[in-house]
């Protein structure tokens, strides 16, 4: 079996829980750079006015983000909003963060020998007290707590779409030789 995709798939769904529309893109892009085509597809498609963006943290990049919602400094905001959820203590900045005395060779990247490490201690234990919360951050100033939690909530659908349309779909490879006839093969 093959274990990295050949072929990933883009779900849109309203917020009723009905798929709207799909992508297909090769399995080695980034799904980053493909949020924006298929929002563009769907609200041309569909005549569809303002729309909130769910996503998992993934997808939801500052690129994306301003793609949606602009620089969003009023109150009033026109444009499409976003809610995504991320961990409330910032794990992106990987281990390095909680070493003492780190240094990285700028040209290898690898880590400077000669130096004593250690462990800062005190930062693991102030930032254990996050462990396991989630925030979720929204351009929606104007909904309240429940509806955000709710908007929030339709991401659990799309994954749930997923897990079932992953475990249901029985496929052989099929050899194609054009981009364009992936698509009907899994239609």
């Amino acid at each position: 079996m093959r274990p990295d995709p050949i072929v990933k798939m883009g779900l849109l769904m309203g917020k009723n829980g009905i798929p709207l529309a799909f992508d297909l893109f090769p399995g080695n892009e980034s799904e980053k750079v493909h949020m924006r085509p298929i929002i563009n597809r769907v609200k041309n498609e569909f005549n569809s006015g303002r729309i909130i963006f769910v996503a998992d943290r993934g997808l939801n990049t500052s690129d994306n983000i301003y793609f949606l919602n602009g620089d969003n400094k009023g109150d009033y905001n026109p444009r499409d909003g976003y809610v995504y959820g991320q961990l409330v203590r910032g794990a992106d900045a990987g281990s390095g963060a909680y070493v003492r005395n780190i240094a990285f060779d700028k040209a290898t990247g690898e880590i400077v020998e000669g130096r004593e490490l250690t462990l800062d201690t005190e930062k693991i234990t102030e930032e254990e007290k996050y462990d396991g919360y989630y925030s979720v951050v929204t351009s929606e100033l104007n909904m309240s707590d429940y509806e955000i939690r709710d908007t929030y909530r339709g991401l659990a659908r799309i994954e749930e779409t997923f897990k079932i349309s992953k475990t249901e779909f029985e496929s052989r490879p099929v050899f194609v030789w054009t981009n364009e006839h992936i698509p009907v093969r899994l239609l």
